[in-house]
This record gives structure tokens, sequence and C-alpha cells, in this order.
């Protein structure tokens, strides 16, 4: 029984790293957004991000990134993903990238926050071009980056965005079996069934499944452990919900995360 409905163009189900960007990406392009979030608040699961683009933090260090260094970076990441990724995301990333960082860089200079480089200079007698995976300089973080997401989810809700917290996703609604995904249902901290309704979309934001043992031993048995640390929010929701409504998930084995697992 649904106790109450909620309705917005764009609804984000998850409201951390990835959500509390699409929330005010969403509103700033004149969406009306409802984000919601099972936990009691916006959280950061990583603070590293990666561009391979010139921007200011990269110019600072000396860095100048060519055409060919993206080429020969996408094919190193192939390699080191089997094959198996979809180049186009990389592709996207690397031509994406330059203009997301300067959207990010607004908003830290709006709270006064500062880039960080991480990972270079190189150590004294480091050859890249001698080493099987090859590290490239694009490891960047704005600090603190807990104050950077505070930052764009308080900017996304001045703007008009709702987020509705202790509120766990349970279901997808769908029209039909062909049809897109319209609505979803949830459960709040009173128990209570509550509809949220996305009339341009529904965005997962709901991170990876390192906190349910029975996907990491399905999908990435290799680091399976009973023991074995975990974000304890991440238990594979929006995977489990796309593919009750049709989505298929990629084949197993999956890459194991290195900030999630102890091995």
């Amino acid at each position: 029984e649904i106790a109450e409905t909620h309705s917005a163009d764009i609804i984000v189900v998850g409201v951390g790293n990835a959500g509390v960007m699409a929330m005010l990406t969403a509103v700033e392009g004149g969406a009306s957004v409802i984000g919601i979030e099972k936990g009691s608040g916006s959280w950061c699961g990583a603070n590293k991000m990666a561009f391979m683009s010139n921007i200011a933090i990269t110019k600072e260090h000396g860095l100048d990134f060519t055409d060919d260094d993206r080429r020969k970076a996408i094919w190193e990441l192939m390699k080191c993903g089997a094959e198996r990724p979809d180049y186009r995301f990389y592709q996207q990333w690397m031509n994406d990238g330059g203009e997301f960082a300067e959207w990010m860089d607004a908003i830290a200079q709006e709270n006064g926050l500062a880039w960080e480089m991480h990972e270079w200079p190189y150590p004294e007698g480091y050859d890249v071009e001698r080493e099987n995976y090859k590290h490239y300089p694009i490891a960047v973080s704005i600090e603190p980056n807990s104050d950077f997401l505070t930052a764009v989810r308080d900017k996304a809700t001045k703007n008009g965005a709702e987020i509705f917290t202790n509120t766990s996703a349970e279901q997808l609604v769908r029209e039909d079996d062909n049809g897109r995904v319209t609505a979803v249902i949830a459960k709040n901290q009173n128990g209570e069934y509550v509809k949220f309704e996305g009339s341009k979309g529904i965005i997962l934001c709901t991170g990876e499944y390192s906190a349910d043992k029975q996907m990491v031993q399905a999908y990435c048995p290799r680091v399976y452990s009973p023991d074995a640390f975990s974000m304890t929010l991440n238990t594979g929701d929006g995977h489990r919900m796309g593919m009750w409504v049709g989505a298929q998930m990629e084949s197993s084995p999956h890459a194991p995360l290195r900030h999630a697992f102890s091995y």
C-alpha cells in the first residue's frame, strides 16, 4: 500500500558522489528534481577523480596532454579491462572531462575549496614506458571532498531540488515490457511505502554491491570473504532493481574495487 506519492521531472536514487552531481546538473538544466537516499545524508565513497584534459590543476604541474596521450591511455585501459569495457565511455570521458572539471572548479571556488594533484611528480628513475601497466598522472581531487559534495548538494537544494533521506528504494515501476521506467517505490524510516514519479526519467546512483555477500560471491568470487571489508550502504540495490525490470547485468567475473575490499 502506497502511503504517499511525490512527483518531479527527475528522480535520483542515491545521493552520494554521483547522485549530488546528477541532481545539480538536472536542476541547472531546468528540471524539477527529487533525490532519495537510504542513509541519513549524502556521503563520499571516494575522493579522487581522473581527468586527462588540460585543466588548471594539471597545467599548474607542467602537464600537457595531447590527443595521442589520450588514445594511448584508452588503449591501456582497454587492455587492463581485457577489452571488456565500452570504448565509447572512455572516449566520452576524454572528450567531456575538461568541461566537467571547469563546472566543478566553479563550485569549488565559490566555497573556498582547492584542487590537489596526486601521484605526481613521478619518483626519480621511474620510466612509465617500461611498465607493463602504465600509470598516467591524471588523479586529482577537490579537498576536503566531503565539503565539496556538501556544496554540490546544497546548491542543488537551494535551486529547488528536494531530498528524502532514510528512504530506501525497493522497486522500479515500468510502464510495460517495452516501456521506460517511470517511478520508484521506496520505504521510509516509518516503514511506509512511498512512490516517487519521474516524468522525464529515473537516475540510479546507488553505488556498487560490496556489502551484499551473495552478489559478491556470484559476480566477483575471487575476492569473496565473509569477513571482507565493505562499504555498508553499497548493497547492489540499483543493480537488483534494474534486473527485475529487464536490465541485464554484465557477465561475471566483475573487476574488484580496490577501496571496497581488503585482499
